[in-house]
């Protein structure tokens, strides 16, 4: 895949810098693509995502897929899913998109550019302090409650799909494998599990549907690992562990923690999901209840 270089048009946009890639590869919703370049960097098989400006020096962040996505029509119909999906969305803590179009054979969509990078930048700096985190989490929470009040599921919630833009407001971003719950049309063939591993609750992991209460376990994850500095299950096995194993109190490995906590991790990260909480916001008033002094 042939980078698009800074000053260079694309279309009606003028390419500024490369930002990176979304945190998706691109097989998890288009399993028929494979990079034409050798190696095992996911990045390869990514889409890119780039700063570029329009009339009027408007600023805008570019997400564009391969080249070889033409030959597989999944790749075009998730990007457009994903942005019929944003344009029926509006909500402070939910990216924009702007523009969905197709230049010199590749498919791009136009989102408002947030400026801090996503959370797992942050994250790999170790943990968070509580009203950091807490901060973020309420942002995220409160988009997920609105994402599902509209019947949406984002299912793929994971630190690398959480923005941060002035002053650390947290955006949900990649609606990429987001899926209507009534009215859907899901891609033919795509009988694949979707989501970011680590993040993913049990009931995708084995496969079956994926609904409100994955994505409460997904943000579960995410703010385990705000507080501890690492995610439940990790190494070998994950989807083992994810599915049969309990998650170690967050307690293990952080003893700040109060002990209400690891109460509360226990429900949000359950296995049966209907013993996790009801929405993303109740699960995060219980933590900020339990980590309160």
């Amino acid at each position: 895949m042939l980078a698009l270089t800074p000053g260079t048009t694309f279309g009606s946009y003028r390419i500024s810098n490369p930002v990176g890639h979304p945190g998706d590869t691109l097989r998890p919703w288009c399993p028929g693509f494979r990079p034409q370049v050798g190696g095992n960097d996911s990045r390869k098989e990514s889409a890119s995502v780039y700063i570029a400006h329009l009339a009027a020096d408007r600023q805008v962040a570019l997400k564009v897929l391969p080249a070889e996505c033409l030959q597989h029509p999944e790749c075009s119909f998730r990007l457009e899913q994903e942005a019929a999906i944003l344009a029926q969305l509006s909500h402070r803590n939910i990216v924009v998109a702007l523009d969905l179009g197709r230049e010199s054979d590749r498919l791009y969509m136009a989102m408002t550019p947030i400026a801090g990078g996503a959370l797992s930048r942050l994250l790999g700096e170790g943990r968070l302090k509580t009203s950091h985190a807490l901060a973020i989490l309420h942002g995220v929470a409160t988009a997920l409650d609105y994402v599902h009040g509209k019947g949406v599921v984002h299912r793929n919630v994971a630190p690398q799909n959480i923005l941060l833009g002035d002053a650390g407001h947290p955006f949900l971003a990649d609606f990429c494998i987001a899926k209507r719950l009534k009215f859907s049309v899901e891609w033919i063939g795509t009988d694949v599990v979707t989501g970011t591993p680590p993040y993913m609750a049990p009931e995708q992991v084995g496969g079956f549907t994926a609904d409100q209460s994955s994505d409460i376990y997904a943000l579960g994850v995410v703010a385990y690992e705000m507080f501890t500095g690492r995610r439940p299950f990790e190494g070998t096995n994950l989807m083992h562990k994810i599915v049969h194993e309990p998650a170690p109190p967050p307690r293990h490995w952080n003893k700040e923690l109060r002990p209400r906590c690891d109460e509360i991790f226990a429900s949000v990260l359950a296995k049966n999901p209907h013993e996790r909480y009801p929405s993303a916001s109740a699960f995060v008033s219980a933590l900020e209840e339990g980590l309160a002094p």
